[in-house]
């Protein structure tokens, strides 16, 4: 019988959580600089910081309660203290990326009425060096970068999607399951007429805030948020799975509690929650939870929130999980 006066247990120690930890997004590199590439990089440092902050408080906390109401309490202040460190990080810092972002803008949170609207496709826009054509409304010539390349990768993987899945329609629903089996509509991607719809309302948007070199030519695809309603299901449902993740791995099930991280991951890029820097905070709340209570730190790709908004839940689910069988592998090698 437990001992109710013992100190409670020590928390564990927290695997290690470096910059390596955090991959840097290939959209991210939109410039060939190396002042620019470098400070790029180091954004990756940042983000090991606040999850090393982050893991050791949750790491201490599931050490101390075993209530799943508190755990999962836990796991959804994870994600908001993320988000709040997106924020107060470009509060304080210059976006290297040379974007032009009010700070305020990482702590808004979409809405109907201001869902995200991301292209995906070839775009001039992120071509070191493009200039404007104000007649195809498009950027055309300079350098191709990562971000060219990444992006133009994940058109023609939405457009395999659709020619699957969707062939006649112009816009393709995302269904996605959440953790007790109930299926909800998750983000959609939009093309054809639908797409130019989108961009003559970001060309309003934007064009509002002075912004009125917007690049809706070219054929685009969009990936489109969630409906409010929807995304707060799927972010509980990504709370939900962090805390299974969690009992499963106390209870020594590391297969399921790695499947749990990898639904939960899915489930949080289904649902971000404000107007910019959702991917950076859910990168940070990922890891920082898994490392807490997996006993390692998870591996992520640079295109994880890509793959999330093009990919389907069983494709995205597979290569996640396989890429962390493949991480362990290395590492077993490493020290063979």
């Amino acid at each position: 019988m437990t001992d109710p006066h013992a100190a409670p247990a020590p928390a564990p120690a927290v695997p290690p959580i470096t910059s390596a930890t955090f991959p840097v997004p290939g959209a991210a590199i939109r410039t060939n600089d190396p002042a620019r590439l470098a400070a790029i990089y180091e954004f990756a440092a940042h983000q090991a910081d606040a999850a090393r902050d982050l893991a050791a408080w949750l790491a201490d906390y599931l050490a101390r309660t075993r209530d799943r109401a508190e755990r999962t309490g836990a796991m959804s202040m994870v994600l908001r203290d993320a988000t709040l460190w997106r924020y107060r990080h470009a509060c304080d810092h210059q976006d290297p990326r040379g974007v032009a972002a009010d700070a305020d803008h990482y702590r808004r949170p979409i809405t109907d009425d201001t869902a995200n609207f991301d292209r995906l496709g070839p775009s001039g826009r992120k071509c070191d060096g493009a200039v404007w054509d104000p007649v195809r409304q498009v950027f055309h010539g300079g350098a191709v970068t990562p971000a060219h390349d990444v992006l133009a990768h994940y058109g023609t993987r939405a457009r395999q999607r659709f020619d699957t899945e969707a062939p006649d329609a112009e816009v393709l629903y995302n269904e996605v399951t959440l953790p007790d089996g109930r299926t909800v509509t998750g983000n959609r991607l939009a093309r054809g007429a639908a797409a130019a719809r989108i961009g003559e309302l970001l060309r309003s948007r934007l064009g509002e805030r002075g912004v009125h070199q917007v690049e809706t030519g070219g054929d685009p695809i969009y990936a489109v948020t969630a409906t409010e309603e929807d995304r707060i299901r799927l972010r509980t449902g990504a709370i939900t799975a962090l805390t299974a993740m969690a009992e499963r791995a106390e209870h020594g099930d590391q297969p399921a509690a790695l499947r749990a991280w990898v639904q939960a991951a899915y489930l949080a890029y289904q649902s971000p929650a404000t107007k910019k820097g959702s991917d950076a905070a859910t990168r940070v709340a990922l890891v920082a939870a898994g490392a807490a209570a997996l006993g390692h730190a998870p591996r992520l790709r640079h295109d994880i929130d890509l793959r999330a908004y093009v990919l389907g839940q069983g494709e995205f689910t597979t290569d996640l999980l396989a890429h962390q069988r493949d991480s362990h592998a290395t590492v077993e090698r490493g020290r063979a």
